[in-house]
């Protein structure tokens, strides 16, 4: 693969070199793509050149947007002629697209098309970039994707966050889910923790959940055996929050990034 950066200062440098990884999320798989820029000295500079707003965007060869990937630390950071930064892009995929690749790519390689775009600023002028090239997975690169997103082992469920909860659940939602894919499990689990606490702050919240505890166990209504779950729940996630010997693994914060999820489905329409 080799695609160039074309800016108002003309081209500033390549991608040329690339690798590739899979990983499971929950309600998705996440393809994660570590991209090796190249920048020409001459055109940049040995003080480098700023990078802000980086995106990316996967196409099939028929020009249709498969995904539009997030950049790990992509609102602003600063390139050199010989960095080995390797900017991390993370690309969601439901089951239906990687069927669908699967289907197109008929046990052979995988073609695809990868945009790049943001902004450049170096001491002179500050102008939008862009870089478009086509990403070819080899066969062999593909499969151990697949393996790594555990594609023939999982079933993935699509669990909507109630409408009646505001706009902050989505994006705490999608922070968890990033810090899943990277590796950051106790970062998931804080986040969870954070949705549990923000649900409790919910009018009505609190003693409902007094009620469901106070309740004899054979008593208690579907409803609040739910909320006492949710409280167990949010027992778990307590540890991401304090200083703890505790490890979570990425198994650990998947299932509590699914049981959060789920309860916030679940318990949300009863506040």
């Amino acid at each position: 693969m080799r695609i160039s950066f074309q800016g108002a200062f003309g081209s500033f440098g390549e991608i040329n070199k690339f690798s590739i990884h899979g990983s499971l999320g929950v309600g998705a798989y996440w393809l994660l793509l570590s991209l090796e820029p190249r920048l020409i000295a001459s055109a940049v500079g040995e003080s480098g050149i700023e990078i802000r707003q980086l995106k990316g965007l996967l196409r099939l060869p028929s020009g249709q947007i498969l995904s539009v990937g997030h950049v790990d630390g992509g609102t602003k950071e600063v390139w050199y002629p010989y960095s080995d930064r390797m900017p991390l892009v993370m690309f969601s995929l439901t089951p239906s697209q990687l069927q669908e690749l699967e289907r197109r790519r008929d046990g052979g390689d995988l073609a695809l098309t990868l945009w790049i775009g943001g902004e450049a600023s170096n001491a002179k002028t500050s102008e939008s970039f862009t870089a478009q090239g086509e990403l070819l997975i080899l066969q062999q690169e593909w499969l151990r994707v697949l393996e790594e997103m555990k594609f023939q082992k999982t079933m993935l469920f699509e669990i909507p966050i109630p409408d009646d909860l505001d706009e902050g659940y989505a994006g705490r939602f999608e922070n968890a889910h990033k810090y899943l894919a990277v590796g950051d499990y106790k970062a998931c689990v804080g986040v969870c923790r954070d949705m549990l606490d923000a649900l409790r702050s919910e009018k009505n919240s609190a003693s409902l959940h007094k009620q469901a505890k106070a309740a004899k166990a054979g008593d208690r209504s579907l409803d609040q055996r739910m909320l006492v779950i949710e409280d167990a729940v949010r027992e778990v996630t307590h540890l991401a929050h304090h200083v703890s010997d505790e490890r979570f693994t990425g198994e650990d914060a998947r299932k509590i990034l699914g049981m959060t999820i789920s309860l916030l489905s679940a318990t949300a329409r009863l506040i």
